[in-house]
């Protein structure tokens, strides 16, 4: 079976799909795990190579506009959505997995504004109900753990935010969750 590679792949989204969902294709290519480093299905060397070969004619500039909004530091789609809006809403981009330290060890976040000194959180209900990312925990036993998880996170900043999808995809309620901490668009 003939296939493209992943970079490929990836360009040729970039270059037929909305920006939004082609972002999240690049950053799913490009996607590293921090705690646990593995090789990304492409790097952004090569979708840069692969960027080189498309022609200017055949959406080149879309593609290119794509490689460059992505991340390998996106945790999952809803994180992906969530920044693509950030950027479509002209406001400030946060630091992506920021490193926390306490006395009961490490917390990444999947978004921190240092100049509001505030975190966003990205939650899609798959991490509470399916079995693949729950560990064979109950749907209680998870948001028990996230809401302790939430009390360690508010030694660092009592301004903290959560969204789901809904409020993702949808602009004015996004900038309403971002305001309630003090991030707010920058024009």
């Amino acid at each position: 079976m003939l296939v493209t590679s992943v970079s490929r792949t990836v360009l040729d989204l970039a270059r037929t799909i909305s920006f939004r969902s082609a972002v999240v294709a690049a950053d799913r290519a490009r996607a590293i795990d921090i705690r646990q480093p593995v090789e990304p299905l492409a790097s952004l060397e090569c979708l840069l190579e692969e960027l080189e070969l498309v022609p200017r004619r055949s959406g080149r500039v879309r593609a290119e506009r794509v490689v460059t909004a992505s991340t390998c530091l996106a945790g999952s789609p809803g994180e992906s959505l969530s920044r693509v809006m950030f950027l479509e809403l002209n406001l400030p981009m946060p630091a992506l997995q920021r490193r926390f330290v306490d006395r009961e060890g490490e917390l990444f976040t999947d978004f921190y504004w240092l100049e509001f000194d505030s975190i966003g959180e990205f939650d899609g209900k798959q991490k509470y109900f399916q079995p693949r990312y729950a560990a064979h925990l109950s749907p209680e036993e998870i948001l028990w753990r996230e809401k302790l998880r939430q009390d360690r996170l508010i030694a660092f900043t009592p301004r903290i935010a959560r969204w789901d999808w809904s409020i993702a995809n949808d602009p004015r309620r996004l900038l309403a969750r971002l305001a309630t901490i003090g991030v707010h668009p920058t024009r």
